[in-house]
C-alpha cells in the first residue's frame, strides 16, 4: 500500500517497488503544481497492469468528516516519532 500526494518520480518509484496486487491511494500531484509543462506519465506505467496493481484517486475534501479522527490518531504518533511505521505492515485488506 502506498499513499501518494506527490506524483512524478515518487509515483514511478512506488509503482516499481510494489508487489503484485499492491495498492496506491493517490490524492495529489504536488510535483506538477508549479511546472510549466505537465510531467510525462511514469515510465513504468504498464507495470500497473503487469503487477495487477490497484490505483485509486480520491479527494481529501470528500472526507473532511474524518479529519478530527485522523488528527487524533496521527498527531500523537508523529510527536512520539512512531510514524511512519519502521516496518511494513503485513495486514491485508
Amino acid at each position: 500500500m502506498y499513499l501518494d500526494n506527490v506524483g512524478g518520480d515518487h509515483l514511478e518509484a512506488a509503482i516499481g517497488s510494489l508487489r503484485d496486487r499492491g495498492r496506491i491511494a493517490w490524492c495529489g500531484g504536488i510535483a506538477q503544481y508549479n511546472a510549466a509543462e505537465p510531467p510525462a506519465a511514469p515510465r513504468n506505467l504498464y507495470d500497473i497492469v503487469y503487477k495487477q496493481l490497484r490505483l485509486e484517486g480520491f479527494l481529501v475534501r470528500d472526507h473532511l468528516d474524518l479529519r478530527d479522527e485522523l488528527e487524533a490518531t496521527l498527531v500523537p504518533r508523529i510527536h512520539a516519532a512512531s510514524w511512519p511505521p519502521t516496518r511494513p505492515s503485513s495486514r491485508a485488506s
